[in-house]
C-alpha cells in the first residue's frame, strides 16, 4: 500500500526555508527542481530585458521573474514560470505572497534535463489555466522558440524568424536570437 503524499498549501510554501532549489506546488504535493544553468539563465535575463523594456516604453504591463502563481485552491497549485507578463487591465497591486491569477503571456526556458514532451505538457498546462500566450524557448543550439495558442498548434520558430506578440503584446516584435544573446 502506498501512502498518500501530505499535502502542502500556498501559505506553507511561501515560508519554505530557501534550499537552493525552484518549488512549485500541484495539487497540494510539492515539486522541487534544480537551479536553472548558465545559458538558460542567459535566457531567462535576455528575454527579461526585451519585456520589460516593452512594458516600460508602452506603460503596459508587469513582467515578474520567477514569481509563483497560485492557480487553484484547495488543495493549492502554485506554478512558476522562468517569465510571465500580466497586462494592464489586469494588473492589482503587488500581494504579500502569490498573486492569485494566471498571467497573460508565460516564458519557460527548457533546461537539458527538460524533455520537449514535458515542456509541450507544462504549455498545455498554463493554457489550460487561462494563459493567452505561452513561449518555450529552448538555448540548445539550434535554439528555438515555440509560440503555444489556445486552439492553435504550436508555432515554432527558429533564431533569424521573428516573434511578432500579436494581440498579447501589441507591437512587440523581435527576432527570436534576441531571446538568446545580445548579438546575431
Amino acid at each position: 500500500m502506498t501512502a498518500k503524499p501530505e499535502l502542502m498549501t500556498a501559505e506553507e510554501l511561501l515560508v519554505m526555508p530557501d534550499d537552493d532549489l525552484r518549488h512549485e506546488l500541484v495539487c497540494g504535493v510539492l515539486f522541487s527542481y534544480p537551479l536553472r544553468g548558465d545559458q538558460e539563465g542567459v535566457t531567462v535575463a535576455r528575454t527579461g530585458f526585451l519585456l520589460g523594456n516593452y512594458s516600460d516604453e508602452r506603460e503596459m504591463g508587469s513582467v515578474t521573474v520567477s514569481s509563483g502563481y497560485l492557480l487553484e485552491r484547495d488543495p493549492d497549485t502554485v506554478r512558476c514560470p522562468a517569465l510571465a507578463w500580466v497586462s494592464p487591465e489586469r494588473l492589482t497591486e503587488p500581494v504579500k505572497g502569490y498573486a492569485e491569477l494566471a498571467p497573460d503571456l508565460v516564458v519557460e526556458v527548457r533546461s537539458p534535463n527538460d524533455s520537449r514532451r514535458q515542456m509541450a505538457e507544462r504549455a498545455m498546462m498554463w493554457l489550460s489555466h487561462g494563459v493567452k500566450m505561452v513561449l518555450m524557448a529552448d538555448p540548445q543550439p539550434p535554439a528555438t522558440l515555440t509560440v503555444y495558442r489556445s486552439g492553435q498548434p504550436p508555432l515554432v520558430l527558429g533564431e533569424f524568424d521573428v516573434f511578432d506578440g500579436a494581440d498579447v503584446l501589441p507591437g512587440f516584435s523581435e527576432p527570436v536570437w534576441r531571446f538568446f544573446r545580445r548579438r546575431e
